[in-house]
């Protein structure tokens, strides 16, 4: 009985964290989300963690080119910093072609246990800014 206990408490943990896996954020007045799924954490450094981004249209949810130029930085707003810097790469496929709209975000390192924000900043032609984050415990 302990065995499937445990078993089940295992399971809805890591029901728990598969679904806090995926982040939603929504731009330009609700016209594009950008889906943020973990491919590798939220991780303690000195382990990466990785992230990738797709751009979609609201209407269908079809992939899109990013609207602009964006950034992604990590924030503990209760410490008053961030973490080092992140780079922001294009998702190639098989064929040597960038997958529309996709993106990894690597150099993401949480560097202590606590309450971290995720934002991304999206600057587009017209010269608005925007940013939107999602939280992460760790």
């Amino acid at each position: 009985m302990r065995n499937i206990l445990f078993t089940l408490a295992m399971f809805a943990c890591a029901q728990t964290a598969h679904a806090a896996r995926i982040n939603h954020l929504v731009f330009q007045g609700g016209a594009v989300h950008l889906v943020c799924t973990w491919n590798n954490g939220p991780n303690l450094s000195p382990t990466e963690s990785l992230l990738g981004l797709e751009w979609k249209k609201a209407a269908d949810h079809s992939a899109i080119e990013a609207p602009g130029s964006f950034k992604v930085e990590l924030v503990m707003p209760a410490m008053g910093h961030g973490s080092s810097p992140t780079q922001i790469n294009r998702v190639i496929d098989e064929r040597g072609q960038p997958v529309l709209g996709a993106y990894q975000v690597t150099g993401m390192y949480f560097t202590m246990n606590g309450d971290w924000e995720v934002r991304v900043t999206l600057r587009t032609s017209d010269g608005k800014v925007e940013t939107e984050m999602f939280p992460v415990h760790l």
